[in-house]
């Protein structure tokens, strides 16, 4: 998995081409004027369509992972994409702060801004599937990361207030904070999302002892008497 790949650049090779047949369209008449559209999507909205496409992939994606990893080799690839990941955020955010970005921003229209903005949104959702699905593997390396656990923090405020995500997306957000120590865990946390090889195994009971049989008393039968013999 290529952790530098967003969907911003998945559909930027079209761009221009899509500019060239814009130019090439007919101009409007009494007769297609209704069919034309009356305004262009925005940064804003054109990236909301396309991530909401690209998470999807992304989802069945970490979840193949999962299915053919073996237990034995799950720590070491853990620790190459978490360490892969969190370069690329960590080049992302200096290339936002570079250009003067900061969390609540509107959403950029330059390419390259756009570009990092989106290494950060969607690689955060990558380490939320990783920390949320296998808590205890994640925590194992994540923890000795103290510097992780700050470019979390920024990413996930940058996440937070950038306006692409949707009500769901944002719980699962917070969900992610949660776990990795960003926001505080509350009575009720429940994680959704844990794999079943690291749920809790029931506890059950020791079996009672078998109660032993006492020995049923056979009837006696009428008995002679000393008399009748």
């Amino acid at each position: 998995m290529c952790f530098s790949h967003s969907s911003y650049c998945k559909k930027e090779a079209t761009t221009e081409t899509d500019s060239e047949n814009e130019s090439e369209s007919p101009p409007a008449t009494e007769g297609n004027k209704q069919s034309l559209p009356t305004s262009k999507p925005s940064a804003l909205e054109k990236y909301r369509m396309r991530y909401s496409q690209y998470r999807g992939l992304q989802t069945q994606v970490m979840q193949s992972v999962f299915k053919k990893v073996e237990m034995k080799d799950l720590h070491g690839l853990l620790t190459t994409m978490l360490t892969n990941l969190f370069k690329i955020t960590e080049q992302a955010r200096a290339n936002l702060t570079k250009a003067g970005y900061v969390a609540g921003d509107e959403f950029p229209e330059d390419n390259e801004t756009k570009e990092s903005l989106s290494k950060v949104l969607e690689n955060m959702f990558i380490f939320g599937d990783l920390l949320l699905q296998r808590p205890k593997a994640v925590h194992t390396i994540y923890d000795d990361h103290k510097d992780w656990e700050e470019q979390v923090n920024w990413s996930y405020h940058v996440c937070s207030k950038s306006g692409v995500f949707n009500v769901a997306e944002l719980q699962f957000l917070d969900l992610m904070a949660k776990e990795a120590g960003i926001l505080p865990k509350d009575a009720n946390f429940e994680n959704p999302y844990l794999d079943e090889s690291e749920k809790p195994r029931k506890k059950f009971e020791d079996p009672k002892p078998k109660e032993k049989k006492k020995p049923k008393k056979l009837k006696r039968g009428p008995r002679l008497s000393h008399t009748e013999l």
